[in-house]
Formats: structure tokens, C-alpha cells, sequence
């Protein structure tokens, strides 16, 4: 360290530091210069602080706020009594916390680790099309809930699954019921090869071990075994038969060639021969009389079904002025102009459709059915092919959806729309319903409103409407 000692100013300015201003320490950083007029690079203040635009390289730096805006190098260890605030910070290295690390967000490329453990709610990802690749195995304790498809590429493993309980248990049972049904298809080749290529399936599919199959299982089991029941009962095995054939066939060469039997042979021929004869006779007189008898049948009713049908032909052609009540079933034409006075009623239990070809007048009112509809899930859908008038009361406070179906073109539907007697509720559609584009209806807004709105239809698609609001 040089010292000033016995040194003139000239000898020595050199050396010293001062502030770039003649003002001395204030509470501003001022610049700090050498003798000459060099800045040094340091900025200092009457408070202590300190800063700097080049490195600074020290074995210990003790500070209560240190601002850094550019880079730092640590070799060693850093302790920090408080909090670290930096908007960006690159770490090349290792970093350890002994403590808790609280953080808003972490982005990580690589997890790694032989136990990782997370205390609490967890979510992973945040989009549906993001996607949770986990390598190794999986243990979970509890229930596990899934929402959407499951794909499993190879076989799962589980003692007991949901819809089919103890799977050992169930393995037992199946292979034991199939053991019967074998044994019974062995008496029926056909069948028994059916079955064979059947469980073949069947084997390679049951490694899923799906509810709806072991469901499928039982039920096609409890009919194989209801079926080898009936050949058990209903079939004999090839032996069997065999055994009773030769026995049958021993019994009937026994009784044949024998004296005996030949003796009554001879005798009874003679009675044949007669009882033959008087037989041919007899048919013949019984034939000629049922020809008789059918011929006079036919004839009265050939008679009668002219004149059923000379009734109906009248009776048709007095249909173009035809009074009084008329019913009719199934499907039915008219063809021409068609007047009705008087009250026309359809009724079925579904839908009924009435094809005029030309013109119809009714003289009189023409009345539909006024359909009410109800609200499931949030949604009121107004089947095209049930009325042509139809009612829809809001729920308060609740957002309903209106959708149209079973549409047919040259429709004209009514639909009143009614708000509750206490607050009000809202209606949105479906693209099966269109408003105009300057005019798209809105319900409402106070308890008991009631709208219309008429709609037209042009193809099988859309309705197209008009509504009127507040009608009172």
C-alpha cells in the first residue's frame, strides 16, 4: 500500500479518489473519479450505498439491499436473510432448498425422482388435448374416477372388478359351467364345433374382462346350459341306438319265420282281399256326396258374395255425397276436390298424416291439438310431428334451451311462451331454429309474460319465426 507521507500535492494527486462534483457526499450517488479524472466505475452516496457498472470481484460481500441488474458469478455458498425478487434468474448448476419452496407456477422439463411426493388436490395439465405420459407402474390407493374412454393396450390386474366381484371365483365358475356344456355338445358334433369356435372368441375377448362381457357370459350360458338340458333329455348317444336297432331287428326275425305266422297270413288273406273291396265302395259313395255338398257350398256363396259385393259398390259410389258418420283404418287416398261439413277427426297413438290430392274445403273450423312441452336437462324439444300448436312455460331463473325435430316441409307451428308468475326465465335455440338476424327473439324479461312465435318451415332442417312479445 503506497503511502503520502513527505509527498507534495504533485507528487500524489494522482491517487486520489474524489466525487466527479464539487459538492462532496450527498444523498444522490455520485460519481467516484481518481486523480486525473477517470471515473472508476463506483457511484456512492451519504447513506452508504454503493453501485457499480463493472464486476466486482470480492471474497465476501455483506449487504442490506443488494440490487444487481446484470449478471453475477458466486463460486461458494450464498446466504439470503429475506426475500429475492428477479425477474428473470438462470441457475447453471444444482439447486437445493432444506426449507419449503412456495412458487405460483412451475415449469419443469424433467421430474426425476424416487419418491415424489404432493401433499393435497393435485391437477395435471390444463387442456384437453394435453396429454400425462407416466413410464413404470402405477399404485393407486382408493377409487379412481374416469371421465371418457380407456384404452388399455395390454391385460389389467385385479382380484375383484366392479360387475363381476371375486375374478378368481368367477373363473372357477365359468370354466366349471363350460365343463358341463362340453359334455353334453360331445352327443352333437355340429353343435359341439360351434361352441369350440364360439369360446374361441370368447377366450381371446374375456382377457379384457369388461362388466358388459361377463354379463353377455352368464346370460349365454344360462341358455347353453338350458339347452344341453334338453339333449340330454331329448337325444340318445350312437350306442344307444345301435343296441336298440339289433334288438328290435332280433325280435322281428323271431316272429316272422315261423310256422305259426304263416299259417295266419294264409288265412287272413282271404279277409283282406273282401274288406278291401267293401272299403273302395264305400269311399267312393262318400266322395261323390262331399262333391256334392262342397259344390252346392260354393255356388250359395259365390251367390252371396255378389251381392255383398253389388252392396259395397253402391255404397262406394254414393261416397261422393256421403252423410252421417264415417271411420276409416290405415291408409287412405282422396283424389279430387273434397268438401266436409261437420267436425274431421284424426286420432292415433302416433303420428297421423291425411293426403288430400287437389282441393279441400271444410266448411267449418279446423283445430289442432295444443301440445305442452317439458323441460328435461336444461332443454324443451318440440317434436314437429305431434302437433302443430304447442306451449312452453320458462323456470325462473333458468336458461332453457329450445330445439325443433322431426321437421317436415310446409309446416306452420304456433308456440307460446309463458314466464313464471314469480321472476323470469330465459330461452336460447339451436341451429334448427332461426330468427331474423335484426330481430332474434329474447323472452320477457317479467313473471307471467307471455309471447308468440310463428314459425314457417321449407325443408326438413330448419323453422324459420317471428315472434311477438308481451301479450297480454
Amino acid at each position: 500500500m503506497s503511502s503520502l507521507n513527505n509527498l507534495y500535492i504533485s507528487q500524489s494527486y494522482q491517487g486520489l479518489i474524489h466525487f466527479a462534483t464539487n459538492t462532496g457526499s450527498v444523498s444522490t450517488l455520485g460519481l467516484i473519479e481518481d486523480g486525473l479524472g477517470n471515473s472508476l466505475g463506483l457511484f456512492l452516496n451519504n447513506a452508504g450505498d454503493l453501485r457499480t457498472t463493472t464486476s466486482i470481484s470480492s471474497s465476501r460481500i455483506e449487504a442490506t439491499n443488494l440490487v444487481i441488474k446484470n449478471k453475477i458469478e458466486l463460486t461458494g455458498s450464498i446466504d439470503i436473510d429475506g426475500p429475492v425478487t428477479a425477474s428473470a434468474a438462470f441457475i447453471e448448476g444444482n439447486l437445493s432448498v432444506s426449507g419449503t419452496l412456495f412458487a405460483n407456477k412451475v415449469v419443469t422439463l424433467i421430474e426425476s425422482s424416487s419418491i415424489i411426493y404432493s401433499s393435497g388436490s393435485n391437477i395435471l395439465g390444463d387442456e384437453i388435448t394435453d396429454t400425462q405420459t407416466l413410464i413404470g407402474t402405477v399404485i393407486v390407493s382408493g377409487s379412481q374416477n374416469i371421465t371418457g374412454s380407456l384404452q388399455v393396450s395390454n391385460n389389467i390386474s385385479s382380484s375383484t372388478i366392479s360387475g363381476i366381484g371375486n375374478v378368481t371365483l368367477y373363473s372357477q365358475s365359468v370354466d366349471a359351467r363350460l365343463d358341463i356344456v362340453e359334455a353334453t355338445a360331445s352327443l352333437y358334433v355340429p353343435f359341439s364345433t360351434s361352441v369350440d369356435s364360439r369360446l374361441d372368441g370368447l377366450e381371446v375377448t374375456s382377457s379384457y374382462l369388461y362388466t358388459t362381457f361377463s354379463q353377455s357370459v352368464d346370460f349365454r350360458l344360462d341358455e347353453l346350459e338350458a339347452w344341453s338340458s334338453s339333449v340330454e333329455t331329448g337325444f340318445v348317444t350312437t350306442v344307444e341306438l345301435t343296441q336298440t336297432a339289433s334288438f328290435l331287428q332280433n325280435q322281428i326275425d323271431q316272429k316272422l319265420f315261423t310256422s305259426s305266422f304263416n299259417a295266419y297270413t294264409q288265412s287272413y288273406s282271404s279277409s283282406v282281399a273282401t274288406t278291401i273291396t267293401n272299403l273302395s265302395s264305400s269311399v267312393s259313395t262318400t266322395i261323390t256326396n262331399v262333391s256334392s255338398s262342397i259344390s252346392g257350398t260354393i255356388s250359395a256363396l259365390s251367390t252371396s258374395i255378389q251381392i255383398t259385393d253389388n252392396a259395397q259398390t253402391v255404397r262406394i259410389n254414393g261416397l261422393a255425397s256421403f252423410t252421417g258418420s264415417y271411420a276409416t283404418t290405415g291408409s287412405n287416398t282422396f283424389i279430387g276436390n273434397q268438401s266436409i261439413t261437420g267436425s274431421l277427426i284424426l286420432s292415433s297413438s302416433a303420428a297421423v298424416e291425411l293426403t288430400a290430392i287437389g282441393n279441400s274445403i271444410f266448411s267449418g273450423s279446423v283445430r289442432g291439438e295444443v301440445f305442452p312441452l317439458s323441460i328435461s336437462a336444461n332443454t324443451a324439444s318440440m317434436d314437429c310431428s305431434r302437433a302443430n300448436f304447442f306451449t312452453l312455460t320458462l323456470v325462473s331463473g333458468s336458461a332453457t334451451r329450445l330445439t325443433a325435430t322431426n321437421i317436415n316441409p310446409g309446416e306452420t307451428i304456433g308456440l307460446r311462451i309463458t314466464q313464471p308468475t314469480t321472476g323470469y326465465g330465459t330461452l336460447t335455440t339451436d341451429g334448427t331454429i332461426r330468427f331474423p338476424q335484426s330481430f332474434p327473439y329474447i323472452a320477457t324479461p317479467s313473471g307471467s309474460a307471455v309471447d308468440i312465435i310463428s314459425f314457417q318451415s321449407y325443408d326438413t332442417s330448419v323453422l324459420y319465426g317471428v315472434a311477438v312479445n308481451t301479450m297480454r
